[in-house]
């Protein structure tokens, strides 16, 4: 993952920030959500950073995301040193990734199908995965005479990639050929760690081709009913999507959502959506409520200890984000 504009903390500088406003619409009319998560340890012992992630929801148009959060300096700083992932070392890369990394598109190739879109559509193309990790989703796209790109902050991951996959790994977008538009763009549980969205949005709607499609899958908060789905929104984590606020950014940056899909890949894992995008003038109208967001995100985690134990914003209060 990565951030789109760099940026390395200095001394002296906020570990956490809290926004004013939204995101998405920009009002400054924050509901909060609660407090989710136990202290995330790995941030504690690689920043110095303590304390626990909470969340909130624009009153106006139901977009959720975390407020306060660690600062986009102190993010990038994160990515890069490797310490999203659980490893003894930032040179060996686990098993996990390597089986993992070739199924995060296919098992989507049905209903991509049933969409309308066969990806043997792209041949000769220029194509890229966003937040790519070690960048073997892409790699059966080569065979097809396209050039495979990605990106990718973590430094560990993006060198196993270079060496072991047909794709091109640059920690950032702006080290991307800066003659090159996209025929794909794709990307995998990426989205919800970019520290403003819009960068994201603008980003592909400048890069993708005309006649490009997106292919995004970002975790969810809908369906989200396991423990584990709700403790992985910790401190890395700045949004939670569901289809209203994805369609939202999309058509606020010039895309419209074609098709998407809710799914849990495993029992206890995290609920995720995928969407597929192209760019339009066309807009979705999907609408949604606040009472929804609290009722699907609270009714299965309710009676958790750590919800009765300390909460030190309460669901429901407004958020006092005017200095």
């Amino acid at each position: 993952m990565e951030s789109l504009t760099p940026n390395s903390p200095a001394p002296g500088d906020a570990a956490i920030l809290r926004l004013s406003n939204c995101q998405l619409c920009g009002s400054d009319d924050l509901l909060g959500l609660g407090d989710f998560n136990s202290s995330n340890e790995t941030i504690e012992k690689s920043l110095g950073v303590t304390g626990k992630s909470h969340w909130c929801v624009c009153a106006k148009c139901n977009f959720t995301f975390q407020n306060p959060r660690l600062s986009r300096a102190y993010q990038e700083r994160w990515y890069e040193n490797s310490c999203y992932r659980t490893m003894s070392t930032t040179e060996v890369i686990s098993q996990g990734h390597i089986s993992f990394a070739p199924a995060q598109l296919a098992r989507f190739y049905t209903w991509l199908h049933s969409a309308g879109f066969d990806l043997k559509q792209i041949q000769n193309a220029c194509c890229l995965d966003y937040g790519c990790g070690i960048g073997g989703a892409l790699n059966f796209l080569a065979d097809w005479n396209n050039q495979i790109y990605g990106v990718e902050l973590d430094r560990a991951l993006a060198e196993y990639g270079n060496k072991h996959y047909r794709i091109q790994i640059v920690p950032r977008v702006a080290d991307l050929p800066a003659n090159k538009e996209f025929g794909l763009i794709f990307s995998h549980n990426a989205i919800e760690h970019i520290y403003d969205p819009n960068e994201f949005f603008d980003f592909a709607a400048r890069r993708l081709h005309r006649a490009g499609i997106m292919i995004l899958v970002i975790p969810a908060w809908r369906y989200a009913n396991t423990s584990l789905a709700l403790d992985a929104f910790n401190w890395s984590h700045n949004c939670i999507y569901d289809h209203v606020s994805l369609a939202g950014f999309l058509n606020k940056h010039g895309f419209f959502m074609a098709s998407h899909l809710y799914q849990n890949p495993a029992p206890d894992g995290d609920w995720e959506i995928c969407c597929l995008a192209y760019k339009s003038t066309r807009k979705n109208y999907y609408v949604s409520s606040v009472e929804e967001v609290f009722r699907e995100l609270h009714v299965n985690i309710r009676h958790r200890a750590a919800d009765r134990d300390a909460n030190p914003i309460k669901a429901g209060d407004r958020l006092s984000v005017k200095a």
